[in-house]
């Protein structure tokens, strides 16, 4: 997915301990599990243990993709910065990061703040900063790691004011 200066390699282990309970879209009624021991759980996604809708992946073609994806920047020379807000699963993000992709598009502040979290060093925000609380976030986390590579839109010169004031 196109050289890369830098490896960015996100924290897998932390999402293992979330815990899902009834705030979680279809999974089944009971107590609250960790991520890492649904496997325990013998859930059958297609038997009917999960509330529908619910969405699968299989291995194989997400493999493939990915390794496709890699194989299409090479050709072409294109550096491949993947849209993380649709899975907002660390795991795949990882895949494609270890893969080549040279950074993370994020949609908001708050995705960025939760990629930061996840160690994420490069990302992109496909949208404006605007609002003070956002800006001022992401100027501080700026500042307080060196290697954060930040990049998001501008469509103004007051915008790219605010940005400069902080």
């Amino acid at each position: 997915m196109a050289s890369t200066s830098k490896t960015q390699s996100l924290d897998l282990d932390r999402p293992l301990d979330e815990v899902i309970d009834w705030r979680y879209k279809s999974f089944p009624p009971g107590p609250p599990v960790k991520v890492r021991s649904v496997r325990e759980k013998g859930w059958n996604a297609l038997g009917g243990d999960f509330m529908l809708p619910v969405m699968l992946l299989k291995e194989s073609p997400l493999r493939h993709n990915v390794d496709e994806m890699a194989a299409l920047c090479a050709r072409t020379g294109f550096s491949l910065a993947p849209h993380a807000k649709t899975s907002m699963a660390p795991q795949l993000v990882q895949r494609q990061l270890a893969a080549g992709a040279w950074a993370i598009t994020a949609a908001t502040t708050w995705q960025v703040r939760l990629w930061r979290e996840f160690g994420a060093d490069r990302i992109i925000l496909a949208n404006e900063l605007v609002e003070e609380a956002s800006i001022d976030w992401v100027a501080a986390e700026i500042k307080r790691d060196a290697e954060f590579d930040f990049y998001c839109l501008v469509d103004s010169v007051a915008a790219v004011k605010a940005l400069d004031r902080a």
